[in-house]
């Protein structure tokens, strides 16, 4: 169990560090395209970590990092993003973040405050979702989900699990102000291949599948927007189009944006179109 000391340094840790960088920005042979990351757990296990089967500790890092954000499952962060974030009023910065066990791997994607504190970390599942609100997604994409409404059968197969490639999105965010509030339409069209299915092929049909997942994922998306909602941050970037579309409201709230967007209604509709069940069926 953490420490209350412990919290405490992960909560300011990323903060004080940041103006660490100025030298970073300041002096030309220093890369701005150098991938930031946050660590869960002592940073001396990643920076003495030697493994004889992998390339030296800072090609290695960089390829943990780069091959998630090929797949889809965690956020582009360097130096130049985080420096934007860090002072674009219309969006919080976010971070790749990974842990030391076995070997270095990702866990997520680190949400910070406007000032750099440490607020809450989403797992590999929802940050591929925060990247599809932010329409940054890449060519790969794998979401797994359980379909809790199916009857679950007796034995270790019937899980009511599915898997699924993401092979094409369209996101599309409509943005409006009424009533004193701004308010932000998501529309996301997803066509699917389906590549894994743990029950019974007839237990349901394809249409009825194809409800199940749109349900299941717009369940998801909205827990992690009320997560965004909840501790007044943007790492989305909805401010920026707030402002774009509303400059004149935006301009009144972009000095505590955070708290105007907790405000704000954020509704989310997807829409599915499964394109393969499979090479055989």
């Amino acid at each position: 169990m953490e420490t209350t000391e412990g919290v405490r340094i992960r909560l300011y840790f990323v903060q004080f560090t940041f103006f660490f960088y100025d030298t970073v920005y300041r002096n030309p042979a220093f890369s701005i395209n150098t991938r930031v990351i946050v660590i869960d757990g002592p940073v001396s296990d990643v920076m003495f970590y030697e493994a004889k089967d992998k390339p030296r500790l800072s090609l290695y890092l960089k390829g943990v990092v780069d091959n998630n954000i090929d797949r889809t499952r965690t956020v582009i962060a360097t130096l130049q993003t985080l420096h934007r974030q860090m002072y674009e009023k219309g969006i919080t910065p976010s971070l790749s973040e990974i842990k030391k066990d076995s070997e270095i791997k990702l866990t997520g994607v680190t949400l910070l405050d406007k000032k750099g504190k440490y607020v809450d970390t989403l797992d590999i599942q929802n940050s591929s979702l925060l990247v599809l609100l932010k329409d940054e997604q890449k060519e790969e994409l794998t979401l797994s989900m359980p379909m809790a409404k199916l009857n679950e059968e007796a034995g270790i197969f019937h899980r009511n699990e599915l898997s699924l490639d993401v092979v094409k999105a369209n996101i599309k965010v409509m943005t409006s102000y009424e009533q004193g509030k701004f308010h932000f339409n998501y529309k996301i069209k997803l066509a699917v291949n389906i590549i894994e299915r743990l029950f019974p092929a007839d237990s349901v049909k394809e249409k009825e599948l194809q409800k199940l997942i749109e349900n299941e994922l717009r369940s998801r998306f909205e827990d992690v927007i009320k997560i965004i909602q909840e501790n007044k941050i943007d790492p989305i970037g909805l401010g920026i189009h707030a402002r774009a579309f509303q400059y004149k409201q935006y301009k009144k709230v972009e000095g505590h944006w955070g708290e105007a967007l907790a405000d704000s209604n954020i509704n989310v509709s997807v829409d599915v179109e499964i394109k393969s069940t499979g090479a055989i069926k």
